[in-house]
């Protein structure tokens, strides 16, 4: 692993989730990415739920930079782009009622600096740290949820585009 990158599991337990997914075989992921600075020491209101996991690390200020959701099937893989030209890769190792395995990969420019397998109990969060840039530090939020916790969802909705643009437009003017 490339030592610009940190991994950092976080087992916390996290109440609601959105639901994406149906079937009895699907784990539902919310992917938040996060910018983690010390020169801003602003909370971003929309990581609230996230606000166990990430008071205990060194930054000062947290602001959302992207939300997804997707649900897939044991042995699927799913994929987002990442700030700074990187891409994020999960696949489903395996999944049981308890929890999931997942192989988590990053790549920067076709040059993977991320590559492990987590296991992840349902309603949990695994939180990656790192690579630094100018800005700050990225921080890459997976939650993960079973049928339990996605039939248990509720009072947790997912930011809409607006919101997780309005920061980085404001910043802008």
């Amino acid at each position: 692993m490339n030592p610009r990158a940190l991994v950092l599991a976080v087992a916390a337990s996290v109440t609601g989730f959105a639901a994406v997914a149906t079937a009895e075989d699907q784990v539902a992921l919310r992917i938040d990415t996060v910018l983690a600075s010390n020169s801003n020491r602003r909370f971003d209101p929309r990581l609230d739920h996230m606000i166990r996991e990430l008071k205990p690390l060194r930054f000062k200020g947290y602001r959302l930079l992207g939300h997804h959701t997707q649900g897939i099937d044991t042995g699927d893989e799913c994929g987002i782009e990442l700030p700074g030209q990187r891409y994020l890769h999960i696949t489903t190792r395996e999944n049981t009622a308890q929890h999931v395995k997942l192989n988590i990969l990053i790549n920067e420019g076709n040059r993977p600096i991320v590559n492990t397998d987590v296991l992840v109990d349902h309603g949990s969060v695994v939180l990656l740290g790192g690579p630094k840039d100018a800005d700050g530090t990225l921080l890459i939020a997976i939650e993960t949820a079973g049928p339990a916790q996605r039939d248990a969802a509720a009072d947790r909705p997912a930011p809409t585009d607006a919101q997780v643009d309005a920061p980085a437009r404001a910043a802008a003017q």
